[in-house]
């Protein structure tokens, strides 16, 4: 569930960049600049209670890939040491660990086969960075 929490926020993160580059189409057309006003922030970042700029899509990212290498880290740890204390064998908690991360390989690239949407299907065939899918 993490590393489909981690596909969720780059793809948030791509249909939000997606429609800041339509607004930016579409104030550029119009003359209005829509996009293109940015707050300036009043306070430092020290400043605990006030806002800042933080990028949101950026910190869940790093939020849910934390999260996932610490499920990896303690399925291999507790697994590893089960194994070894039941079998006293080093090598087959090395066979453990070296299986789990194989499976969370498989498991990262599944997911990223599996859920790409229609734009990144069609994303090769443009140098430009944009396409219109009318």
């Amino acid at each position: 569930m993490s590393v489909i929490w981690f596909f969720v926020n780059k793809g948030s993160k791509y249909w939000q960049e997606n429609w800041e580059k339509n607004i930016e189409f579409l104030t550029m057309r119009y003359g209005t600049p829509i996009y293109g006003l940015v707050k300036v922030p009043q306070y430092p970042p020290y400043k605990l209670l006030k806002s800042f700029p933080y990028s949101v899509s950026k910190l869940n990212k790093t939020v849910s890939i934390v999260i996932s290498l610490a499920w990896l880290f303690i399925i291999c740890f507790l697994g590893y040491k089960d194994i070894y204390n039941a079998t006293c064998n080093y090598s087959y908690g090395i066979l453990y660990v070296l299986s789990v991360i194989i499976i969370a390989i498989f498991i990262v690239v599944i997911v990223h086969l599996w859920c790409k949407g229609f734009a990144s299907k069609e994303y090769m065939k443009y140098d430009e960075g944009i396409f219109f899918n009318y």
